[in-house]
């Protein structure tokens, strides 16, 4: 994917425009929802809820977490991209309480991707003391 951009945000807060487009892929038989988000720098993570509705069966459901990319956060206009955690993204800060949300996936790069991510966390965490 490539990097997508809004010249206003119409007086909305960056953090509510990309929660509205993460969660804008819903439909009849599949309901995004953004169950936590945070922004580290200028990198938002969120955990993203996904459930699956086929006819006749239970209904699945997963939370992924996706890595925002941007070119600042600010209320004017948006430049940013959308990775997916099995993408394998560079960006490692985050938080423990989006990690927390996650359920499992056989991803191998998703799972490498959390498993960096709560290192990162650990490191941080000695770094204060």
């Amino acid at each position: 994917m490539g990097w997508e951009s809004a010249s206003t945000l119409n007086g909305m807060k960056a953090t509510d425009f990309i929660r509205r487009e993460l969660e804008r892929g819903s439909n009849s038989q599949r309901q995004y929802k953004v169950l936590d988000l945070a922004v580290v720098g200028i990198t938002l993570y969120a955990a993203v809820e996904k459930v699956e509705t086929v006819e006749g069966e239970t209904p699945r459901r997963c939370v992924f977490a996706v890595v925002v990319l941007s070119q600042g956060f600010h209320g004017y206009g948006l430049t940013w991209k959308v990775i997916e955690e099995s993408m394998g993204s560079y960006e490692v800060n985050c938080p423990v309480r989006i990690l927390d949300l996650l359920t499992d996936t056989d991803s191998k790069y998703a799972n490498d991707w959390r498993e960096q991510c709560r290192a990162n966390a650990n490191r941080l965490k000695v770094r204060e003391r």
